[in-house]
């Protein structure tokens, strides 16, 4: 069985044999590399909003959630992360803003509308479920 080594993990694996061990990468970032490349397409993320559950996966990739008035959130899954595609008016999560392109943590709170709204905001859960590699 023939396949392709992903640039990713030749990179990181070639870093290693570095003769100076200074110049090789920690632990942490091989694990965090070949996680990621053994984890490819396995993650779940599961949003609550209002009364309906939403599932990203690698079968439905993208989501947009949105509120008149208040804001509008469009989450992609790339296969290795979930992230923030586009945002419209006053999105948060963790209340922080959310721009595209940032990187979803596993398990936060989506607000739509401002802090300055409160009773009218709107609240999404997100949760991912974390996959394991095992030997």
């Amino acid at each position: 069985m023939l396949f392709e080594i992903p640039s990713t993990a030749i990179d990181i694996l070639e870093q290693c044999l570095n003769g100076d061990p200074q110049q090789r990468p920690k632990m942490a970032m091989i694990i965090n590399v070949l996680s990621k490349i053994l984890l490819y397409e396995k993650h779940q993320a599961v949003l609550t909003y209002r009364n309906d559950i939403i599932t990203l996966d690698s079968s439905n990739k993208t989501v947009t959630i949105g509120s008149k008035g208040l804001g509008k959130v469009t989450i992609e899954y790339d296969g290795y992360r979930f992230f923030v595609k586009e945002t419209d008016g006053n999105v948060f999560f963790n209340n922080m803003s959310l721009n595209s392109g940032s990187e979803i943590p596993g398990s936060c709170i989506i607000a739509l509308g401002s802090a300055s709204m409160q009773g009218n905001r709107v609240f999404i859960t997100f949760d991912m479920s974390n996959p394991e590699v095992m030997p």
